[in-house]
């Protein structure tokens, strides 16, 4: 029984530390427009890539205008070294309206992105979103 405790264990580790690999990315604004772009930044934390080839990014969205903002919703284009599109995903942030000086987030959790293990440089963004009148 020791012997089978030890062995789920040494795997969860194995799991744990595989899926702590930090990434190191480029992010910047997207050079598209898009009809529903809000002036609002993400302010990325951390980034790791996850052991069953997902990119996991933590951040958050930074209402430094005087404008309140509902819906809002980032989206990350993820592009290797030579440019080239890897996957696209968007994600919505809580609270869904965002107040000036306020910020949102995935409540807490990270924003994870399918590569199938392809390596990522540049990490693109857009903010989305509704401004309330």
């Amino acid at each position: 029984m020791k012997k089978v405790q030890i062995i789920i264990i040494t795997i969860f580790l194995f799991f744990w530390f595989i899926s702590t690999a930090y990434a190191e990315i480029i992010l910047k604004k997207a050079s598209y427009k898009t009809s529903k772009q809000i002036p609002l930044e993400f302010v990325l934390e951390k980034t790791n890539y996850h052991w069953d080839g997902k990119l996991c990014l933590w951040g958050y969205v930074k209402n430094n205008t005087k404008k309140t903002y509902d819906l809002v919703c980032v989206e990350f284009t993820a592009r290797d070294k030579d440019s080239k599109f890897l996957n696209r995903k968007s994600f919505y942030m809580f609270p869904n309206l965002i107040n000036p000086g306020e910020t949102g987030s995935v409540n807490g959790f990270p924003i994870c992105i399918d590569l199938d293990e392809r390596n990522v440089a540049t990490l693109e963004y857009i903010v989305e979103g509704a401004e309330i009148i």
